[in-house]
């Protein structure tokens, strides 16, 4: 962990699905920032995002789901996954496309049954 002791909270972060990897929109940092790791056919998994996170001095990150132009980049129960696999590095951050019918209950796709309370622990956010 970094000097800063991991007192930083990425507030805005993906962990790659290989949706994300291979949308056509990140053409050009594939090309012009090979680094990046984002090759459409790779599975990165989660521990190599809490490793980074590591080496930056990153103590929390909220992991967010994402929609691209054809749809999710990275779903909702993708963000689920990751959360139930390191709750105690990673908060989510659900997203609901804009085209989708707004009289979709919004609180039901993300906590199903159970309180925004309980999924997260008894634990406000």
């Amino acid at each position: 962990m970094s000097a800063l002791n991991g007192r930083i909270i990425d507030v805005w972060m993906q962990h790659p699905t290989p949706r994300l990897a291979s949308e056509p929109m990140f053409e050009s940092l594939r090309r012009w920032v090979p680094s990046t790791k984002l090759a459409a056919s790779v599975s990165v998994p989660l521990g190599a995002t809490i490793e980074a996170m590591d080496e930056a001095g990153v103590r929390l990150g909220r992991v967010c789901a994402w929609w691209g132009p054809r749809g999710p980049l990275i779903d909702n129960d993708e963000v689920a996954a990751f959360i139930r696999e390191r709750p105690d590095r990673l908060i989510g951050v659900a997203s609901v496309a804009p085209a989708l019918h707004q009289s979709r209950a919004l609180p039901s796709l993300l906590c199903g049954n159970t309180s925004a309370d309980e999924r997260c622990h008894g634990e406000r956010y």
